[in-house]
C-alpha cells in the first residue's frame, strides 16, 4: 500500500537525526532534505540491509552504506551498453542513460565500502529470489518511466523484510495515484 510518510509515522520530522553522513548534492542523487527522510526511515525500522534500485554513479550507495546500523547495501544497476527491456520515456531518463555511461557508471571502477553487494542486470528481468523478503528498506530510484516504477515496485515489495519499508523516490503526482492505486 502506498501511504503517506506521516500517516505511518506522525512524529517524522520531530525524529532528531545523529550520525547521519553528509554527501554531496549532485544531479541524479536525492536532496539533502530527502536523504534526510531515507535516514528517518532506515532508522524507525532499524534497517540493517537495505536493497537499491539505480546504482547511477555510487554516492547515494556509499551514503547509505555509511549509516549507522547498516550492515548490508545490495545496489542493482543495468551493465553498461545494455539496452533496457521497458520503455525509458522520460528526456532525463534517456539523457542520464544514453548520454556518456562511463560518467554513469564511474562506481565501477572506483571502490565502494566492503558492505555493499554490486548486482548487475536490467530491474525487469532481474532474478530477486535470493533477497525476497530480506531486506529492510528497499529504496526505488531506477529508471522514472512508469514501465519500470511499477516494475520496480512490485519487486521492491517483494523483497521487502516483515516490518521493513519501501521507499520510492521521485513520485511524479501522476505515477502516485495510478501506481498507488495498485497497492491500495
Amino acid at each position: 500500500m502506498v501511504r503517506d510518510i506521516l500517516d505511518l509515522y506522525p512524529d517524522f520530522y520531530n525524529i532528531v537525526l545523529t550520525d547521519v553522513p553528509d554527501a554531496p548534492t549532485l544531479n541524479g542523487h536525492p536532496h539533502k532534505q530527502e536523504r534526510e527522510s531515507l535516514a528517518r526511515v532506515i532508522g524507525l525500522v532499524s534497517a540493517e540491509t537495505i536493497f537499491e534500485f539505480g546504482t547511477f554513479n555510487g554516492e547515494t550507495t556509499r551514503w547509505l552504506a555509511r549509516l549507522p546500523r547498516v550492515d548490508h547495501v545490495l545496489t542493482l544497476d543495468i551493465p553498461i551498453g545494455q539496452n533496457p527491456r521497458l520503455p525509458v520515456l522520460t528526456a532525463a531518463d534517456v539523457s542520464l542513460a544514453w548520454s556518456d555511461w562511463n560518467w554513469l557508471h564511474w562506481s565501477d571502477v572506483v571502490t565502494l565500502p566492503d558492505n555493499v553487494t554490486r548486482l548487475y542486470g536490467d530491474s525487469a528481468d532481474f532474478d530477486y529470489s535470493p533477497y525476497a523478503g530480506q531486506c529492510d528498506v528497499v529504496w526505488v530510484m531506477g529508471a522514472h518511466s512508469l514501465p519500470y516504477i511499477r516494475n520496480d515496485l512490485a519487486a521492491a515489495f517483494r523483497l521487502r523484510a516483515p516490518g521493513g519499508e519501501v521507499v520510492w523516490h521521485g513520485g511524479n503526482p501522476m505515477y502516485v495515484e495510478t501506481v498507488g492505486a495498485e497497492y491500495d
